[in-house]
């Protein structure tokens, strides 16, 4: 059987993306007109990844006595391209830890770069990131970020499922004051403060892939930078090279 390749997965994340935008913009008419975009979008999303995990776990994996220790991976593999996605939560950042999250009419597919340049003991590790965001629907504006990133790599059970912790800090540029920052929080800066925080998780016998899930979060710092800024709840992939 013939292997999926990227292209396919290019092919289904684009399908996927315009169902949901057109799925976001409709708030009026027949409810199948309502649910069936963003249904189709999701399941799109779905087939991308399986069109993706199929592709490595199809790979022959390197021989186990070459493969480096989980905990050494950010060294071994120092370089990390990570995509992920998801859609604009209205809640401010406090709120979408005590209340319920609430989304409005857009989405941001996001592509960032990474190296790790540092390590603090065994256990963390220093990298350095840049950005790149695009926003559909209701909120069309470029953003861009970087960050400087700790992340935490020994876990008890990291040789069952490879897990990491992350949290970045730094800019966040948007080419255009964003739309449903104005509108949920009454004020919208270009320049904000960009902080994420991120949960990875992979499998030892693939140590280049891991899934990611990870919130996008805008700050205003409590007013120093304006009001709050969006966040995102997103899900993705990262691959180490």
């Amino acid at each position: 059987m013939r292997r999926p390749d990227l292209g396919s997965g290019v092919g289904l994340i684009a399908l996927g993306a315009v169902s949901l935008v057109e799925g976001l913009r409709l708030r009026e008419g027949w409810l199948g007109a309502r649910l069936l975009p963003p249904a189709l979008g999701a399941a799109c999303f779905a087939g991308l990844l399986l069109v993706l995990a199929t592709a490595v776990f199809a790979q022959t994996p390197r021989d186990a006595d070459v493969l480096p220790p989980r905990d050494a991976l950010p060294t071994a593999f120092p370089w990390a391209v990570t995509v992920y996605g998801g859609p604009f939560a209205k809640n401010d950042f406090l709120e979408f830890f005590t209340a319920p999250v609430e989304f409005d009419h857009a989405g941001m597919v996001s592509l960032a770069l990474s190296r790790e340049f540092g390590v603090l003991w065994k256990h963390l590790r220093w990298e350095a990131e840049i950005g790149v965001t695009k926003w559909f629907g209701d909120q069309t504006n470029w953003e861009f970020t970087s960050a400087l990133v700790a992340r935490w790599v020994t876990f008890p059970w990291n040789d069952h499922v490879a897990t990491t912790i992350a949290v970045g800090d730094g800019p966040s540029f948007a080419t255009e004051p964003p739309r449903l920052e104005m509108k949920n929080f009454d004020e919208a800066k270009r320049l904000q403060n960009y902080v994420f925080f991120e949960l990875t998780f992979g499998l030892p016998r693939f140590p280049q892939w891991d899934f990611v899930i990870r919130l996008h979060h805008r700050s205003g710092i409590f007013g120093l930078l304006g009001g709050s800024g969006s966040s995102v709840p997103t899900v993705g992939l990262k691959y180490r090279f």
